[in-house]
This record gives structure tokens, C-alpha cells and sequence, in this order.
């Protein structure tokens, strides 16, 4: 025997290249970038699929509607705004002949326009004041929704009774 310890095969071990500081810093941006990208999109994704707006379809074109569902966002309505760029459509819970509208607190005419639980048109009013608050204006007949247009938008959307919108 000898008093050699036996040698060891050497070990071969390939090592991943490094990335300079350069390399690395880049690669942290980017995904700081990537991450800040994916949350905007699904931000932007939720606040679209959540700001209550909505597509009408009328006989000569399209509008996007604001939904009115609830007590207190039916109450306010149009109220205190300088302007409306689509409409607002108020959604009811029961279809009845009570569905009125007022022009409290508007700033500008609009056209009223109901319609029963097929969405079939009842009654349309045309370019309604602001003056004419405090008179109520009521459907015809049953209705389940009502739609405040800008002033004209009604007759420029060919708007009249019988029509079936869609959203």
C-alpha cells in the first residue's frame, strides 16, 4: 500500500455565463415595464367592463348609453351636467305607467324616450326645456325603460313609436 492519497478525476463544471450590470439592469427594467403594462390593461379592462355605459342601437344608428339602475342614479339623472355626449338610459325594476321624468336641475333640452319590457318604443317627447320643470312627463303607455337623448337625437336616430331598440 501506499501512502499516496489516490487522485481524484478533476471535475468539470460548467458555469452560466454572468451578465454584466448592464445586461441585468436592462432585464429589471424590462420587467418593471412589463409589470406596469399588464397592470394598466387589466385596470383599463375592469373600469371598462364596470362604468356602466352601453350600447343602444336605433333604427339610423348607434349611441352609448349611461345606465341608470338604481333608485338614487334614476333620481339624479341628467341633473347639474353642462352636457350629455350619448344618453342615459334608466333601467326599471317593474314596468308600469308611472316611469315619469323631470327636468329638475337641467341645464339643457333633451328628447324622452320610453320603451316597454320588449324594448319596443311608447312614447317620445321632443326637445324638452329646462323651463318646463316642474312639470312630470309620464309615458303613454307601460313602460320599463327611459331614455334622455341630447336635444334632435331622437328624430336624427329615427326614434318613434313601435321602433324596437336594442342594448
Amino acid at each position: 500500500m501506499s501512502n499516496k492519497t489516490p487522485k481524484r478525476p478533476e471535475e468539470k463544471t460548467e458555469s452560466a455565463p454572468r451578465l454584466t450590470k448592464d445586461r441585468s439592469y436592462a432585464h429589471l427594467l424590462f420587467g418593471a415595464v412589463m409589470l406596469f403594462l399588464g397592470g394598466w390593461l387589466l385596470w383599463s379592462g375592469i373600469a371598462r367592463l364596470t362604468d356602466n355605459q352601453q350600447m343602444l342601437i336605433a333604427p339610423n344608428g348607434r349611441i352609448n348609453v349611461e345606465i341608470a339602475e338604481d333608485a338614487d342614479e334614476r333620481y339624479k339623472g341628467l341633473s347639474d351636467r353642462k352636457t350629455i355626449s350619448g344618453g342615459m338610459l334608466f333601467v326599471y325594476d317593474t314596468s308600469s305607467i308611472e316611469h315619469c321624468l323631470v327636468m329638475r336641475d337641467m341645464r339643457f333640452s333633451i328628447d324622452m324616450v320610453w320603451m316597454d319590457a320588449d324594448k319596443k318604443v311608447v312614447s317620445v317627447q321632443s326637445n324638452v326645456s329646462p323651463e318646463t320643470y316642474p312639470e312630470v312627463f309620464c309615458p303613454e303607455s307601460i313602460a320599463r325603460y327611459a331614455l334622455e337623448l341630447p336635444a334632435g337625437e331622437a328624430e336624427k336616430l329615427k326614434i318613434t313609436v313601435g321602433e324596437r331598440l336594442v342594448f
